[in-house]
This record gives structure tokens, sequence and C-alpha cells, in this order.
């Protein structure tokens, strides 16, 4: 177990795949074309496909402590926000702290 102390900070770097988001898109059923069809994507005001939110939320969790190995599971989720202004595209890194 390691020496994870209170204050101390994790981070956590995927990348976005196509794979990844179609097989959340059959996990959920969330067939959003906004997700799924580059053509669709391309009119919308994203310009291109995105990630489901849910797997950016999914990615705070997956930097949790016990991801960290620390005795009890507390995660401190000091900023959060949505309304689109990160969304995520294929080929996307976004890092999770």
């Amino acid at each position: 177990m390691s020496s994870f102390q209170p204050g101390d900070k994790a981070s956590r770097t995927t990348t976005i795949t196509d794979e990844m988001i179609r097989l959340f898109a059959d996990l959920t059923g969330d067939t959003n074309p906004v997700h799924l069809d580059e053509a669709y994507a391309a009119s919308t005001r994203f310009g291109r496909r995105i990630a489901h939110g849910m797997i950016a939320a999914g990615l705070i969790s997956a930097t949790s402590p016990t991801t960290c190995r620390v005795p009890a599971p507390c995660i401190s989720v000091r900023r959060c926000s949505s309304r689109h202004r990160c969304t995520l595209a294929i080929r996307s890194r976004p890092r999770s702290r």
C-alpha cells in the first residue's frame, strides 16, 4: 500500500477511442448521433463526434484513491463543471487528477 496522505494528488491520462465510445453506446443504449455519426456531428456546434459525458465522469472515478491504493475509499473532487465546456473528441487525451 502506498503512503498516500490527505492533500496528495493522483492523476490518470486516457486516450478516448472510437471503440470506447461505441462500446459505451452499446452498453448504455445512448446512441445519440453526436457520439456515433461523423456527418451528423459535423453539423453540430461541436463540429465533430464527441464522447459521452459519462465517459468523462467515469475518468474521475478511475482516479479514485482505491486506484491509488489508499486505506479508505475516499475522494474529494475540488472542481467539476459540465455544460459542454470540456467535450472529449476521439483521440483526445484528458487527464483526471
